[in-house]
């Protein structure tokens, strides 16, 4: 099938790559996204124009062309009519779709929409977004100062961290997806847009008189979402978004719902779980206050002032909630647990996640254990 692509500007005037529009003189500066029509000759001998998408470099628009002219040849191709046009809309559609709102994190991912909304506008074109967009708000919004306080210098707020800003750009990523699979838009323009490279990860994990010291200068209301990080591993929003309903005190688990299941998704990856419940978990629930046995086990969503003040007190330092989390990984891994069974009771579903929480000692390292190849070796 003979094929070949061509740009469309804003105006409808269809002209070359490295030329301006001749009809209202738009000049495309480098790397700034075009839309791409795909100008061809059915295999019945008559003509067509179809646009396929955005792209922001020559080979982008071969790509395109190659995968689009693929699936007319072989029948399977759909022309999507973009029926979302503007980011503001975009928006609105994504967090109104029910799999989305049921999703427990509901609340960051509105947040973080508000964000990008915020910065980039509510009008912005989505034939706009392209990669050099997302690296102009990537760069913007790192050098806006967050709510927390520098500790390196007193008096100022840290900047916005990386972490943040790649979780917002993953926000804007899924919205574009499900827009391209529910046939919204044609396609992601920034699908090949390689993430932020950065390095949170966290080697902090207490010893057993530091957990003990911790735990005592908590108060008693806090100490049962302190034993369900150490012991069990939940995550931050599962420890206080816990409810009576998922605990079964007779087989000593908690159940936390999948997707899988007809009510709200309670886990970060939509894969619902069964944790073990440590016999002094067991214990503080037991003796916290029940509310009838319905609704949350906790009254606050997050840690507040009394875990960071009693984080103070114990002279732990920079010890943050999650980090409990890395603690329970450690602890179910050097008490012989396998690899499979740790990877379950956290929710982890691939192996370099679980080697981000596991963190090998030296004490580990130094008592290795050698196997010897001949009587009297290795001594």
């Amino acid at each position: 099938m003979r094929a070949t692509w061509k740009v469309r500007c804003r105006c409808q005037r269809i002209h070359s790559w490295d030329t301006a529009c001749p009809k209202c003189g738009k000049v495309y500066a480098k790397g700034e996204a075009r839309r791409i029509v795909l100008d061809f000759v059915k295999p019945d001998g008559k003509r067509s124009t179809k646009a396929i998408g955005t792209a922001s470099t020559k080979s982008r628009a071969d790509t395109l062309t190659g995968e689009t002219v693929g699936k007319i040849t072989s029948g399977k191709y759909q022309h999507v009519k973009s029926e979302i046009k503007t980011l503001g809309q975009l928006s609105t559609w994504y967090l109104s779709l029910p799999d989305v709102q049921r999703v427990e994190s509901i609340k960051a991912v509105e947040f973080r929409a508000h964000n990008l909304l915020e910065r980039l506008g509510h009008s912005l074109p989505i034939a706009a977004i392209n990669a050099g967009t997302v690296h102009e708000y990537q760069e913007r919004r790192m050098t806006e100062d967050s709510t927390r306080k520098d500790k390196d210098n007193p008096g100022q707020l840290r900047k916005i961290a990386p972490a943040t800003v790649h979780k917002e750009i993953q926000v804007l990523q899924a919205m574009l997806n499900k827009s391209v699979v529910l046939m919204r838009i044609p396609n992601n323009p920034i699908a090949r847009l390689p993430a932020i490279r950065y390095n949170n990860v966290r080697e902090r994990v207490l010893k057993a008189e530091e957990f003990e010291r911790l735990l005592s200068e908590c108060p008693d209301y806090l100490k049962p979402a302190v034993l369900l990080a150490y012991y069990c591993g939940l995550r931050q929003a599962e420890v206080f978004g816990l409810t009576w309903q998922e605990i079964d005190f007779e087989h000593g688990v908690i159940l936390k719902a999948g997707r899988e299941t007809a009510q709200t998704v309670r886990t970060k990856t939509g894969k619902g779980r069964a944790i073990p419940m440590h016999p002094r978990v067991i214990e503080a629930l037991r003796n916290a206050p029940t509310r009838f046995g319905k609704g949350r086990v906790f009254s606050i969503t997050r840690p507040n002032r009394s875990y960071f003040n009693a984080v103070y007190r114990a002279g732990l330092g920079d010890f943050t909630f999650h980090d409990l989390r890395h603690c329970a990984a450690n602890n179910l891994r050097l008490a012989g647990n396998s690899k499979e069974v740790v990877k379950e009771i956290l929710g982890h579903q691939s192996d370099s996640m679980f080697k981000r929480y596991t963190l090998i000692s030296k004490e580990e390292i130094m008592g290795v254990k050698w196997l010897d190849t001949a009587a009297g070796d290795g001594k």
